[in-house]
């Protein structure tokens, strides 16, 4: 009897024990995450990301992180940086939106258009609204079709035309 005591209370510890680590993680990467918040709203972007970083070390599995991550590395202008974090967040959370968003922006910017255009599709299934998704889904169809205009031209050595195409196709820059 006294050793099945001695296990009950064993367990207990340990698992008060694994309840105050994790409380102390929790704390501390939301600690990491309103340093980074600070930082970016201030334009210190290496100091945001070293934030961010830090939060991820301490938990892998926070979607927001990742995101905020990205969002830092898309005004630092490392725009393929942000990827592999945009990706992490749509395994996290297939559902949202924004990071949905984002990455096709990307995508687009890639030449991704099947990809992008799955991507935009998917916020459309929460968002059936989203005014600016329905017109990244219809600039995908005119660049898929310059594109096609495009290699038509280089194909038949018009290369004046074939350059006018692509130079009209290139995505106007964004803010990041």
């Amino acid at each position: 009897m006294r050793e099945v005591i001695s296990r009950i209370a064993s367990f207990y510890f340990i698992g008060l024990y694994i309840n105050i680590v994790i409380a102390d993680t929790a704390k501390e990467v939301e600690k990491h995450l309103e340093l980074g918040k600070q930082y970016l709203a201030k334009g210190q972007f290496p100091e945001a990301l070293q934030q961010y970083h830090a939060a991820i070390e301490l938990d892998p599995t926070n979607y927001q992180t990742y995101y905020r991550r990205a969002t830092v590395l898309l005004a630092s202008g490392k725009v393929k940086a942000a990827l592999p974090d945009l990706d992490k967040v749509v395994e996290l959370k297939p559902d949202f939106t924004a990071a949905l968003t984002q990455r096709g922006n990307l995508l687009i910017k890639q030449g991704k258009f099947d990809e992008a255009a799955a991507d935009f599709k998917k916020v459309l299934k929460t968002d059936s609204n989203n005014s600016e998704v329905k017109e990244k889904l219809t600039l995908i169809d005119q660049l898929r079709e310059w594109t096609k205009q495009a290699d038509y031209y280089f194909e038949n050595d018009d290369f004046h035309n074939a350059e006018a195409l692509l130079d009209k196709s290139k995505m106007p820059s964004s803010s990041w």
